[in-house]
């Protein structure tokens, strides 16, 4: 279990460090032999890299933001963690933060945020919040912290709520947990569809279902929803790309990764910064891959595309907590910035959780 733990963390951190030299690269997928040549364990640019030349992003700084903040203080403290974010930020503020987190930041440093820091997020964006994939990216260590699944969900949706009001920012963060908790107290193999519907039954009774009458009913709403790309729908369901998933699966039998390819993913699921798109992309990714390895996994989640950095981040925690620390590679360990800080924040998590 402690390889596990530590599996998560820095398949997360690796994820992110691998994945930002891609991100933005391209809207569509990423060819195997551009990702390989740069990241592959055979390339001769990795052979040559210093150690921890790979440098992680804002989604690696604030999930050391949230491992700090649970240890030290042993539950969720908003202001704390709230304060957290904003140090980490002010020591080094080119990690590559979004323009939403900049001004979250800016009103947390005014001190009236910091007075109620929920506040702030729930003024984004004209007062519905953002749905981006930020809180569902920095997630993992909630998994690492609670037992019980329900309490792993509202400490997911809580640690959410900071930056991400919208409810597909949050259930996107829930969603994500929930798949790490699953996969990491999985005792023996997961098979891929058990995994897919256990996950569905859980996230069910959490995710906020809109009504038939917020769909909008009035002919122009109709028409406007219809040029809309699917995730941005008012009628939006992580619950329905995780029945598109079971269905994939389903048909494929052993869903294997030459049946379907990084373009299919991109087409059904999608690949940018939003969690409707990015979420359900890398546990896609993750469940493809359960026949293979971390590194398949990894080189899986990258040639997406897209938000490379943060599907990489979400599918290196789900195949790390899976395959185990054990199993990454250890020219990756080495080359990203990190992974020593993410075995001690994984240690002191499995100490808390297991201490007799």
């Amino acid at each position: 279990m402690k390889d596990k733990f530590r599996g998560c963390l820095v398949g997360a951190i690796l994820g992110d460090c691998l994945g930002a030299p891609f991100e933005g690269l391209s809207s569509g997928p990423i060819s195997r032999d551009r990702i390989e040549d740069t990241i592959g364990l055979k390339s001769k640019k990795l052979a040559s890299v210093r150690a921890e030349s790979f440098e992680f992003t804002d989604d690696s700084a604030m999930t050391r933001c949230i491992c700090r903040s649970l240890l030290a203080k042993k539950c969720f403290d908003a202001h704390d963690m709230a304060s957290s974010f904003l140090h980490e930020y002010k020591k080094n503020g080119n990690r590559g933060y979004g323009s939403g987190m900049l001004l979250l930041f800016t009103k947390w440093d005014s001190g009236c945020g910091l007075s109620d820091p929920f506040l702030p997020a729930k003024e984004q964006f004209s007062g519905c919040g953002s749905y981006g994939n930020g809180a569902a990216m920095r997630v993992a260590p909630v998994a690492l912290f609670e037992q019980k699944e329900k309490e792993v969900v509202e400490l997911a949706r809580s640690t959410a709520l900071l930056t991400h009001s919208h409810k597909h920012g949050y259930n996107g963060a829930i969603l994500q947990a929930l798949a790490i908790h699953k996969t990491l107290f999985s005792n023996n193999e997961i098979h891929k569809l058990d995994f897919v519907k256990s996950l569905k039954d859980s996230f069910k009774q959490y995710e906020d279902i809109p009504s038939e009458n917020s769909f909008g009913n009035d002919k122009g709403t109709k028409e406007r929803e219809g040029k809309l790309h699917f995730s941005r729908r008012s009628s939006f369901t992580f619950i329905s790309q995780l029945e598109k998933l079971e269905e994939i699966v389903d048909e494929a039998k052993e869903f294997q990764s030459n049946e379907f390819n990084a373009r299919d993913v991109v087409k059904i699921f999608g690949n940018d910064i939003s969690a409707q798109q990015a979420v359900p992309a890398a546990i896609c990714t993750f469940v493809k891959c359960l026949h293979l390895d971390f590194s398949e996994t990894l080189i899986s989640a990258l040639s997406l595309g897209g938000d490379t950095d943060t599907i990489g981040t979400m599918a290196g925690a789900l195949a790390g907590a899976y395959f185990g620390y054990s199993s990454i590679p250890v020219e990756w360990r080495n080359s990203c910035e990190g992974v020593d800080d993410a075995i001690s924040f994984a240690d002191q998590f499995y100490d808390k959780m297991f201490a007799s």
